[in-house]
């Protein structure tokens, strides 16, 4: 039995698979389809960093994180720049998450 996946892959996948005697059905995204894929391959590599056990797999998982938010924001048409830029100005404004604060009332 084949297993249904109808997720967005990295672009070497498919030649992996027909590589190692695979037979993938595939298609490129249409342009409705391509917000939600690309959405849904950023939560699923956040859940992937969250589900990490080790440093190693954290790095990697991070990594692949960071892949896909850079796909989205290409997509989108936001430059590495101008979301710097939008990241330096929040948190200048509104600070970092570094000292770990919970808002648990307001």
């Amino acid at each position: 039995m084949r297993k249904k996946y109808n997720k967005l892959v990295r672009d070497k996948v498919i030649q992996h698979i027909l590589d190692n005697g695979g037979d993938p059905q595939y298609h490129t995204a249409t342009e409705d389809e391509i917000p939600r894929l690309f959405f849904e391959k950023v939560h699923e590599e956040l859940k992937e960093l969250a589900e990490a056990e080790t440093q190693e797999k954290r790095v990697e998982e991070a990594g692949d994180v960071q892949e896909a938010l850079d796909a989205l924001c290409e997509y989108l048409g936001l430059s590495k720049t101008e979301v710097e830029k939008a990241k330096i100005k929040k948190a200048l404004e509104k600070g970092q998450f570094k000292k770990r604060i919970v808002l648990d009332e307001s």
